[in-house]
């Protein structure tokens, strides 16, 4: 395997990372839904204030999250 390859599978499994702030996205085997987490905010003291959503696809999920958001981003 040439230098070339290596470096082109590294190029297509970067490209499936996700940018700061996008926030997760994973199974919850346990209900059968998929879950996501978005970083909102800090709190005063530093630690971070997470918001989960749960659907029943990834699309759903990820749909919701981007509505939070946009909500956080707005204020109450």
């Amino acid at each position: 395997m040439g230098l070339s390859t290596v470096a082109h599978r590294k190029e297509a499994e970067m490209t499936n990372k996700k940018s700061n702030g996008e926030g997760t996205i994973y199974k919850n085997k346990a209900y059968d839904r998929v879950e996501g987490q978005v970083t909102v905010g800090i709190k005063s003291d530093g630690k971070t204030i997470r918001r989960k959503v749960t659907g029943r696809t990834r699309v759903e999920a990820a749909k919701k999250m981007i509505e939070v958001r946009e909500r956080s981003s707005h204020g109450p």
